[in-house]
């Protein structure tokens, strides 16, 4: 974790912890990311790759953020890759693929 000075406000990185399994019919990745809200949250497979990144206020001028990129497997079709939020259980994504 680091803080780092962009312009007007100051970003503190963190590394999101994951839980990645496989489940009969397709993987699933849960990252657990307490405090941000939905709209808050982007995920994109790109060339082999899925990245999810994401930014939230914390505490005027600082924000957080993350940015974590996984290796999909070679026989991953990225079109059917979609994403879940519950802000039910301390607030996680799922990622299904």
């Amino acid at each position: 974790m680091g803080n780092k000075l962009a312009g007007a406000g100051i970003y503190e990185d963190f590394e999101p912890s994951y839980q990645w399994y496989r489940e009969q019919t397709q993987d699933v990745l849960h990252i657990y990311l307490r405090g941000f809200e939905r709209e808050q949250i982007h995920v994109k497979p790109e060339k082999g790759s899925l990245v999810i990144w994401g930014e939230r206020p914390i505490d005027p001028p600082k924000r957080q953020r993350f940015r974590k990129e996984f290796s999909l497997p070679k026989n991953c079709k990225e079109e059917e890759i979609h994403a879940q939020f519950s802000a039910i259980s301390s607030n996680k994504s799922y990622i299904y693929y």
